[in-house]
């Protein structure tokens, strides 16, 4: 038991300065996730009617007997970016191998989002995702996840409330266990918002168009006759004494 113990402390410290490290890439990575996410059919509709999101662009799991997940995310709320989102996971049993993954959690109403954000929110035995893979599109189809059907297939994605997408990086998903996890939230301030580009984050296909400036016409010149805008002004001469 205090083998276990132990690995399971060396296995957070791990965990605590991967997550530092990763934290430096975290603003293009996020954008990256976000276009990835936004690009599939099963999750495009959650961007338009979820309460909020909180997205993981790259989480890390693997081990050997103790297994462990890590990732640093972004949480957003009506598509505004509001703090900072750290995943840990610690499971124990056979592993082998490692896997490389993005994750994404829709919240369907503000209670949902509210438990997320309070700072203790867990996901249990019965949280499960939905793996997307290049085929994503053709399944989309045959799921019932098309234009006319968005909405409902949306509803029933929802467990507890929550709705989670994963997508492997560079491989298959294996394994998608996701009981366990547990996420730390840190509120980001204005200025952070608006020095990291944070303000204007959100999905490529969600973003407004720039809008054209519309050319300024010359002012017109006024042409006035010379004598027009001559100035009269006319002396009156004191009279002499008397």
């Amino acid at each position: 038991m205090k083998t276990i113990h132990k690995l399971f402390i060396t296995l957070c410290t791990c965990i605590m300065m991967l997550s530092s490290t990763s934290a430096l890439a975290q603003d293009s990575d996020t954008q990256k996730a976000l276009d990835l996410f936004y690009q599939s059919p099963q999750t495009q509709p959650f961007f338009k009617s979820a309460y909020g999101y909180a997205v993981f662009p790259s989480v890390g799991k693997g081990g050997f007997w103790v297994g462990g997940a890590y990732g640093n995310g972004v949480v957003f709320k009506a598509n505004q970016a509001t703090g900072f989102a750290k995943l840990f996971q610690v499971s124990i049993g056979l592993q082998f191998g490692g896997q490389a993954y993005s994750e994404i959690l829709f919240f369907q109403d503000k209670r949902a989002y509210d438990n997320f954000v309070s700072g203790s929110f867990e996901l249990d035995a019965q949280a499960s995702a939905v793996a997307l893979d290049e085929g994503a599109s053709a399944k989309a189809g045959t799921a019932g996840a098309g234009a006319g059907s968005n909405g409902e297939y949306a509803t029933r994605s929802y467990i507890n409330g929550v709705a989670i997408f994963t997508k492997a990086k560079g491989g298959a998903m294996i394994e998608a266990s996701l009981a366990g996890q547990k996420f730390t939230f840190e509120p980001m301030t204005e200025a952070t918002r608006n020095v990291k580009g944070y303000n204007k984050m959100v999905p490529q296909g969600l973003q407004k168009p720039a809008q054209e400036a519309k050319p300024i016409k010359p002012a017109e010149t006024i042409k006035t006759p010379a004598e027009e805008n001559a100035v009269v002004v006319e002396t009156l001469e004191r009279p002499d004494d008397i």
